[in-house]
């Protein structure tokens, strides 16, 4: 006799739907306090539930055949996947620059191979580009549950051929993975968000609950009491709505918090589809609706997002993202109706096939993507300086001298070189950037935004005077900790700095980062710079931001007539922080601050670039970090001639900043 175990369940299609929901939320509103990122775990339980439902009922009635199993994911996943990922193409053609359609079609290739996830993780260090940036980003999730399904089916089978009790297997994987996701969240973040060693578990948590539901007479007895589904349902809907409010961007996950919207989700499954919350809810006809378009609904929303952000150098308004996540739910239910119903009508081999050849299609013209680097002829006059801007920004092999100029990464405890990122700091940095050559000298202490100074300093600053650079790239100026020195590279530079400042006794230390300025640590910093002998201390505000790489701001709004400065696509938070520095300090600070916002703006707004050529003279080759002449032009403004007045009042003696 058949079982009704895969009888259709409403209630889960709107567990569906809320979990769409508030990813979409998220994502078009992110400034907003909610965790709709959870979403995303929410589907991975119901994900393991379905297919573990699905393969141990097939292995009971001994009819599991791995070719219909592929064969219907592959009718599942492919129909809206290609739509997406052709779509994206076309999108990328008209509006991507070279090196944003190269990347574009690189990600075309591991969304195909369902290894984005991986893609995604080795790409994910500090010098890596916006999430808003990547319109494919989302796929990480749709390639993780791949990985599952390519694996997971083989290792129950084998497991219920040798008569393995599928249970106990089942809750060891589930062990291992949740306790590689908690030691992983603590020590290597990026690898617990993108790893399916640390993701499996939450997958394996919905098959657990499959197993248990058709192979436990007990758990189905439980199931028929009204009173303990009741109470499984409110608790399940209560921690779901907790983790929504509780996780934000700033929590620590996965890791243990992920334990609330998996268990939420478990417990509402569990809880089964007659209890009121599940029937009245859950089942709704709105929420059921939305359920059955979420997997177009989730493919279609980011690419459209992210096109948008993209095209307007900046976050949408309210009123654009509402238009976008309005046509993705207009494109999912046409996607849902008119292309994943009638494509379960065809013939399985049929339809495989076809979905096969799109794929290879899609692969294909990705491939030839990445390999011409973008298609650069789209752009006409534009092509030479796009192209050169690119290569700048992506290709370590041109302008070398520029890069290491801005980079400075002799001086970074960052371990750049890494294939995956990781907090682990280099062994060492290079002598020079820490001993000084003469008697007087400075020291840059922070991250990147430290770092994009020394060109500057160093063109400016008479020979006599060193500059000594130490820092690791995303850490600000900070305390540190002694038991994190070998695993944490912020602490190694914080605590390098230091102890440079206390060997070295630099006259001056500049500290400067991008992070918001923090008055109080910045005082106590100073406090302890000068207790070692520093005789003063510089905190430099932070620069202008762009909302996006200023080149593309530049060639999408001002080509050819690109003006000397530009008041839009600002960062509007970076001014309002600066302005909220000026109004913390006291008279008597122990350390001097400096506004880089009066350096590089005025009414008319912030430079955009300096001198009569745009290649050389564009004031950052992103949307923040100046490039060399933008900080010779900061140092010979603001900095100089403000250490150099320290210098004087000291040693009595006048020191000439170098000539232009």
């Amino acid at each position: 006799m058949k079982s009704d175990k895969l009888n259709y369940r409403p209630d889960i299609d709107g567990l569906r739907a809320i979990a769409v929901l508030s990813v979409v939320f998220f994502h078009a509103w992110p400034q907003k306090p909610i965790g709709g990122f959870v979403g995303v775990d929410v589907f991975f339980v119901i994900s393991g539930y379905l297919i573990t439902t699905i393969i141990v009922e097939n292995l009971n009635a001994d009819r599991f055949s791995f070719s219909s199993f592929y064969s219907r994911r592959v009718r599942r996943i492919f129909p809206a996947l290609m739509i997406v990922l052709a779509t994206s193409l076309a999108i990328g053609w008209i509006y991507l620059f070279p090196d944003e359609y190269r990347i574009l079609g690189k990600h075309i290739l591991a969304s195909i191979g369902f290894v984005a996830n991986f893609m995604f993780w080795s790409e994910a260090n500090y010098f890596d580009v916006k999430a808003l940036e990547k319109p494919l980003l989302h796929l990480w999730s749709l390639s993780i549950e791949e990985q599952y399904y390519l694996l997971y089916p083989a290792i129950l089978w084998s497991a219920w051929k040798a008569r393995v009790n599928l249970m106990a297997l089942t809750a060891i994987g589930l062990g291992v993975s949740f306790a590689a996701c908690v030691y992983l969240s603590a020590t290597n973040p990026t690898a617990a968000f993108y790893s399916p060693l640390t993701r499996s578990w939450e997958l394996l948590s919905g098959g657990l609950l499959a197993i248990l539901v058709i192979r436990s007479p007990s758990f189905a007895r439980l199931q028929g009491s009204t009173a303990i589904c009741a109470i499984a349902s409110i608790v399940g809907i209560l921690l779901l709505g907790r983790s929504f409010i509780k996780i934000t961007p700033a929590s620590t996950f996965p890791g243990w918090l992920a334990l609330m919207p998996t268990a939420g989700t478990v417990l509402l499954i569990a809880a089964g589809p007659a209890t009121w919350i599940n029937r009245n809810i859950l089942a709704s006809r709105m929420l059921v609706w939305i359920g059955l378009i979420s997997y177009p609904l989730y493919l279609w929303h980011w690419p459209l997002l992210s096109f948008a952000y993209i095209r307007e150098g900046q976050m949408p308004s309210f009123a654009v993202c509402m238009i976008v996540v309005a046509a993705s739910v207009v494109l999912a239910a046409a996607t849902y109706r008119f292309v994943e119903v009638p494509i379960r009508m065809v013939p399985s081999v049929a339809a495989a096939a076809g979905l096969g050849a799109t794929a290879i299609c899609v692969f294909g013209f990705g491939l030839a993507i990445f390999e011409t680097s973008g298609f650069g002829f789209r752009f006409g006059d534009q092509r030479e300086t796009a192209e050169f801007f690119d290569g700048l920004r992506y290709d370590p092999n041109t302008h070398i001298e520029e890069r290491n100029l801005i980079s400075q990464n002799q001086c970074n405890f960052y371990d750049y070189a890494a294939v995956l990122p990781t907090t682990i700091p280099r062994p060492a940095i290079a002598p020079e950037c820490y001993q000084k050559q003469s008697p007087q000298s400075v020291m840059l202490w922070g991250d990147s935004h430290a770092a994009h100074l020394y060109s500057g300093l160093k063109q400016t600053l008479p020979n006599d005077v060193s500059v000594l650079l130490v820092f690791a790239s995303g850490c600000k100026p900070n305390m540190f900790s002694e038991s994190e020195l070998e695993t944490n590279r912020c602490h190694r530079a914080s605590w390098f700095a230091m102890k440079t400042a206390r060997e070295q006794v630099p006259d001056v230390v500049i500290l400067a980062s991008d992070s918001f300025f923090d008055v109080p640590l910045v005082r106590r910093l100073a406090l302890e710079l000068k207790g070692v002998g520093v005789k003063h201390v510089i905190a430099a505000g932070l620069v202008p931001h762009w909302s996006g790489n200023l080149y593309r701001i530049v060639f999408r709004n001002f080509w050819p007539d690109v003006p000397r400065r530009i008041k839009s696509f600002l960062d509007r938070r970076i001014r309002d922080e600066d302005l909220r520095s000026l109004e913390a300090l006291t008279a008597d600070e122990p350390f001097e601050y400096i506004s880089m916002f009066n350096t590089l703006c005025d009414s008319d707004g912030c430079l955009s670039y300096l001198g009569d050529d745009l290649k050389t003279g564009l004031v950052t080759f992103d949307n923040a970090h100046l490039r060399p002449k933008a900080s010779e032009y900061v140092a010979r403004n603001a900095l100089t001639p403000m250490i150099l007045r320290d210098l004087e009042r000291r040693d009595g003696r006048t020191s000439d900043a170098k000539e232009p």
